[in-house]
């Protein structure tokens, strides 16, 4: 790719990154229901149109913030099992993720679980749900091995703990 073109795509991601965050700004402000394609493309001084050649409508827009969600979820589940010195302190760190996570990432959190109007379900996010997940199933798979219980139990016992 030429130098050019390399500046391009900079300048297109800083852009997009300049709408997401407008998105989060005004649901945090406004809450989620009230953010609208017009008023996100006031928060960037760009035109209503314009702002189409990054997201096609309003979902193509939350649908990435959800995506950029459950990555960041997923990668700070995977520290705290993985900086933990034994599986019960993992146990332990993986629950302060999901207790601290809501608090911290508001807008992210409430565009992951639905809230305030938005919904999406569909393969790709349940695969990346469950990667979410798959940082609690190695840590709680074993233990419920150590403990006699099955296994095979991880996965629907920390989307379980998840959900509440």
């Amino acid at each position: 790719m030429s130098e050019k073109g390399r500046k391009r795509d900079l300048r297109r991601e800083a852009t997009r990154r300049q709408i997401l965050d407008a998105a989060t700004g005004l649901a945090a402000a406004e809450g989620w229901p009230s953010v609208t394609m017009r008023k996100v493309a006031d928060r960037v001084n760009y035109t209503h149109p314009a702002l189409y050649a990054y997201f096609a409508t309003k979902d193509d827009l939350l649908l990435a913030l959800l995506h950029e969600g459950l990555a960041l979820y997923t990668a700070e589940l995977r520290v705290a099992a993985d900086s933990a010195a034994t599986p019960e302190e993992a146990v332990l760190a993986l629950a302060r993720v999901l207790w601290e996570f809501p608090w911290q990432h508001q807008e992210l959190y409430q565009v992951m679980h639905g809230l305030g109007g938005v919904a999406f379900a569909n393969a790709e996010t349940r695969a990346e749900g469950q990667a979410a997940v798959a940082p609690g199933v190695a840590v709680v798979g074993p233990l419920l091995a150590q403990h006699g219980r099955d296994p095979g139990d991880a996965e629907r016992l920390c989307v379980l703990f998840w959900c509440t």
